[in-house]
């Protein structure tokens, strides 16, 4: 039997479940996105994405580790193609339409435009942080902390408190 990447053998969801799940976990979209296009609330898809994690368990670390890796295979991707961009940065233009030159080079140098690099590693730290997000690093770190008071009362005569 041939499953979808998050279908588990046994007792699962619709295949509409199915999807939600998989947008979610997989494809990293967010719930209020997943709703707009399903056309329900971002709560309702909450209350889905909670029941497939349920009937599912063994499922979901499988299911983090493909899409940690295909996320790790995107980050390369935006680093090899943030890499090519740079490397053959176009020549900037100004207002009046004409290559920018260095001032004062004589052979011209042109200047580059490097936006198509910056917004490529852009990409990559989005990319990271998406990464963060599955393996759970982005969480804040629990910290617990006890402490004893002690009140003093002074200035009060004990007597007049019976």
């Amino acid at each position: 039997m041939s499953n979808s990447p998050g279908q588990a053998e046994g007792p699962s969801l619709d295949p509409r479940s199915q999807e939600i799940y998989d947008r979610w976990a997989i494809w990293g979209e967010t719930q209020q996105q997943i709703g707009q296009k399903f056309g329900l609330t971002q709560a309702r898809v909450s209350q889905i994405i909670k029941a497939w994690r349920e009937q599912n368990p063994a499922v979901r670390e499988d299911l983090a580790a493909q899409s940690i890796a295909m996320l790790n295979e995107l980050r390369q991707r935006q680093f090899a193609l943030a890499e090519q961009i740079k490397e053959g940065a176009p020549v900037a233009v100004g207002k009046n339409g004409q290559p920018m030159v260095e001032p004062g080079t004589d052979p011209p140098v042109y200047v580059r435009d490097y936006s198509g690099y910056l917004k490529a590693l852009a990409e990559v730290r989005a990319t990271d942080a998406q990464i963060a997000k599955r393996m759970g690093l982005d969480a804040p770190d629990r910290l617990e902390a006890t402490q004893t008071l002690k009140y003093i009362i002074e200035g009060v005569d004990g007597g007049a408190l019976s």
